[in-house]
């Protein structure tokens, strides 16, 4: 659990309902980041994964190699993620921060309240994760509760959820 500030009131229903389950950083070397912020911010890292992305898009599907990790304090928990250049995910920019990502319970309701405010759907994987972006250059990535088992499965091997 977070101990926040005296004084300090958390400004969002979202993170006060806990939906925040990280926040993404783009960077170009994982184990440097993980050594670096890890240090600052005390933090302890679950296994570093390499995952084939398998994006769908408008202009069709396509996957992409990343590999990431997430710290084991949160939520929000850090994930720190590299991708190839040209891909969504690409560093080739430098680090900075990619995306935050919500837990929501209904998926498909998030998705259509997403596109009727005006969010740009990235592209989807399978089992219920999408990726927007706004004018802003925020990008979201919106996951179902299935999910959620998945990356607590990663984050703390061996427990059930």
């Amino acid at each position: 659990m977070v101990q926040l500030p005296v004084g300090f009131t958390l400004p969002s229903e979202i993170i006060r309902d806990g939906q925040i389950f990280h926040m993404a950083m783009a960077v170009p070397n994982v184990e440097a980041a993980m050594g670096s912020l890890g240090q600052a911010l005390s933090l302890d890292w679950a296994d570093v994964r390499e995952i084939d992305m398998q994006m769908t898009t408008a202009s069709g599907a396509y996957t992409t190699p990343i590999r990431a990790v997430y710290s084991k304090q949160g939520p929000p928990y850090l994930e720190l993620l590299s991708g190839q250049p040209g891909s969504f995910f690409s560093t080739a920019d430098g680090p900075r921060l990619h995306h935050v990502g919500l837990i929501v319970e209904d998926w498909e309701a998030e998705v259509e309240r997403l596109q009727s405010v005006g969010m740009t759907l990235h592209g989807t994987i399978s089992g219920g994760v999408a990726f927007f972006t706004n004018e802003f250059g925020l990008n979201l990535e919106v996951m179902g509760q299935r999910v959620r088992g998945a990356l607590d499965g990663w984050l703390f091997p061996g427990t059930t959820t």
